[in-house]
């Protein structure tokens, strides 16, 4: 039985089929860091103020979490190739109206469905090749795909930051849904004509907690919105904040009761009472929403102080290549020994190695003062980044955290859990770090500089006269002051954004260790 598969195809066409599910697996995975990476031009495109620009980013997540999570009950209500088909399809056309979207609002909206397509795509890409693999394979067709997603900081943002700066950011969609098109009819091609021992795929009449469902994605977009929106709306002096925080927590609290007393509910909110379930949801959110808020923090960064850096895009995007040094290494490794040895103990260890690689960021020598080994090891091979691939390795760690002790039945309800809440979280990274924690100290990094640069300090005396001798009349000179100090304020909120994270990794090191680790089943 072990050996056997529900379908069958000639290995030519099995390696095509695996080739086009990999593209469209990649497709849904890639679309938020490559957004990432020129969400600038669209947010000035569309007429919205720059702070506007990480929502559509973000809110492709929100429907990316929900996808992923309602995957499995399209294959099994509608069938796993009708499902797979019609998802790929709805992914084309959200793709295809984000691209000729002239309203801002209206194209987050498009990116809600395109998130939540995206998300079901993936997981039924999935499915459909599990059935032509025999079951002693599906481990290594898993771990395949979890190695295509977590290279998704990797090459995401370097594949974004060409395409827009070679052809525009609506190009990257409308190449996104051409794909989408090219490769769902090859795919239609193959699963319906081309396959043999072919099953039908007959829709099994499931119960589906749609009320559960429709409380949780609406408490999920009143948070997210929340956060992205918060800095700009003054938080709780704005009525509109207010009542997000509001109408979320109700929702929050009505889903909760909801589903105590639900038959099949839409999440297990039982699992939560064992500790290491527990655990491993704290950690696991708050530290991918970390790693992709810095991510879009830098690359923003990166963007707005082009005229100092001269970094493109694409350049900006380049910056998180050299994370995937780790990715062949520590993913495939995490994979296996998680299992065989103390999980505890390898979550311990990245999350160490992602505290090393924040704090070491978080010293960046933007201005060159510092030693040559700083000089060499961060401004020209970016050592530092390779640390940050240590985040590869989490999931496989933090997963056998999640389900030790549960029965197969709780295990797989456990991961699925775990799915939403990372996916969903990484929508809260860019808006804390981005627009709370960095604009507050840059804030107060400007006022500090603005304090310091007296005529009593040389070095101010001795930039103003360089300034003088270059020409500049003392408003020239006033104004490129406020300029530099704007530029520099920038940089030093990043570098204290990098050190309070690192310090969010270090205590999140020592407390996965607080659960201790059950070997019975419930």
């Amino acid at each position: 039985m072990a050996f056997e598969t529900k379908k069958e195809l000639k290995p030519a066409l099995l390696v095509l089929l695996q080739g086009l599910f990999s593209i469209e697996f990649l497709l849904g995975t890639y679309s938020p860091p490559a957004y990432a990476t020129f969400n600038l031009y669209p947010a000035g495109d569309l007429g919205v103020s720059p702070s506007h620009a990480s929502w559509i980013s973000t809110i492709y997540f929100a429907g990316q979490a929900f996808g992923l999570f309602i995957g499995p009950w399209f294959d099994r209500a509608f069938g796993r190739v009708q499902s797979l088909l019609f998802s790929i399809g709805f992914f084309a056309l959200f793709d295809f109206l984000v691209a000729i979207s002239s309203d801002y609002y209206l194209s987050l909206f498009f990116r809600l469905l395109l998130g939540i397509s995206g998300g079901s795509t993936m997981t039924l890409c999935q499915l459909n090749l599990l059935d032509y693999y025999p079951i002693s394979r599906w481990p290594f067709v898993i771990t395949y795909f979890g190695f295509l997603q977590v290279s998704v900081f990797g090459f995401g943002p370097v594949v974004g930051g060409f395409i827009n700066e070679s052809f525009g950011w609506r190009a990257y969609f409308l190449t996104s849904c051409s794909l989408h098109i090219i490769c769902g009819l090859i795919i239609s091609w193959i699963l319906i004509v081309l396959t043999e021992k072919r099953q039908d795929d007959k829709p099994v009449p499931l119960p589906f907690d749609w009320i559960g469902f429709m409380l949780l994605l609406f408490a999920a977009l009143c948070f997210q919105t929340l956060v992205t929106r918060g800095q700009d709306e003054d938080w709780y002096n704005s009525t509109f904040i207010d009542l997000l925080f509001l109408f979320g927590v109700i929702s929050l609290l009505y889903f909760v009761v909801w589903e105590m007393g639900e038959k099949n509910p839409f999440i297990n909110l039982k699992l939560f009472l064992k500790p290491t379930f527990l655990i491993s949801s704290i950690i696991t959110p708050i530290s991918f929403a970390i790693v992709y808020g810095l991510f879009s923090t830098l690359v923003f960064t990166l963007q707005v102080l082009k005229n100092h850096t001269n970094f493109s895009s694409f350049q900006a995007g380049l910056a998180m290549a050299p994370l995937l040094f780790f990715l062949p290494i520590i993913y495939p490794l995490s994979v296996f020994l998680s299992p065989r040895i103390n999980p505890k103990l390898i979550a311990s260890f990245l999350l160490t190695l992602l505290g090393i690689f924040c704090y070491w960021t978080g010293y960046y020598d933007f201005f060159n003062k510092r030693a040559f080994f700083d000089q060499f090891f961060n401004q020209y091979i970016l050592f530092s980044q390779v640390l940050n691939g240590a985040y590869v390795g989490l999931v496989p760690a933090l997963n056998a955290i999640a389900i030790n002790g549960l029965s197969k039945k709780n295990q797989e309800s456990a991961v699925n859990t775990s799915i939403l809440l990372r996916t969903y979280f990484l929508t809260w990274g860019g808006g804390l770090l981005g627009t709370m924690l960095m604009e507050h100290r840059r804030d107060f990094q400007q006022t500090r500089l603005v304090e310091t640069f007296t005529s009593q300090n040389s070095e101010s005396l001795s930039f103003i006269a360089s300034l003088q001798h270059l020409g500049l009349n003392s408003l020239q000179i006033q104004s490129k002051l406020v300029e530099q100090a704007a530029s520099h304020s920038i940089i030093l909120a990043l570098d204290d954004t990098y050190r309070l994270c690192s310090w969010i990794f270090f205590l999140m090191a020592i407390l996965v260790w607080i659960p201790a680790m059950k070997r019975k089943e419930i």
